[in-house]
């Protein structure tokens, strides 16, 4: 078999014939591991990575991400690890590699939202979708539209909808 294939593996040569194969290991074990194919070593072709050059480029698309989830039109994406990594499609690369881009790392933790800072991000919009629609702006229909729990308030909105007003006028 090997001379007639002489290019496949030990695993190949078996599937081609089995019961033969099987005889072999039974009876002849030393005997086939002696003429078998000798184990080929595959070298990898991809070398290692420049981590030093990967923060690099996720940084930029890191900042713009950032940028496009802070100005996207509609209800405000919480500004996260999960979220931007979603956004630029290498989330997996955030989540597990990035202690090894420092860069990327401290970008990342100055513009990543607290739960305070989302809930007032959400609240101005809330108000300004209200405001918009014409409907009267009440700290429950604020709550609702914003889509926060009472028990989970973090911010005074009657603070928010008097810096509100102070904008407009």
């Amino acid at each position: 078999m090997q001379r007639k294939f002489p290019k496949l593996t030990k695993t190949q040569l078996r599937a081609q014939c089995p019961d033969t194969y099987m005889y072999l290991y039974r009876h002849h074990k030393e005997w086939l591991n002696a003429n078998s194919p000798k184990r080929r070593i595959y070298k990898s072709n991809c070398g290692r990575v420049d981590w030093n050059v990967r923060d690099e480029e996720i940084l930029e698309e890191v900042k713009r991400a950032i940028q496009m989830l802070k100005t996207k039109e509609g209800k405000p994406i919480r500004i996260s690890v999960k979220s931007i990594g979603d956004f630029i499609g290498k989330r997996s690369l955030l989540e597990k590699q990035l202690a090894k881009m420092p860069k990327t790392r401290e970008y990342i933790e100055k513009h990543v939202d607290t739960n305070e800072k989302f809930q007032e991000r959400r609240v101005l919009w809330a108000i300004n979708e209200l405001y918009r629609q014409g409907i009267p702006l009440s700290v429950w229909r604020i709550i609702r539209k914003a889509g926060i729990r009472c028990n989970k308030l973090l911010i005074d909105i009657e603070q928010q909808i008097q810096h509100f007003h102070l904008e407009i006028e």
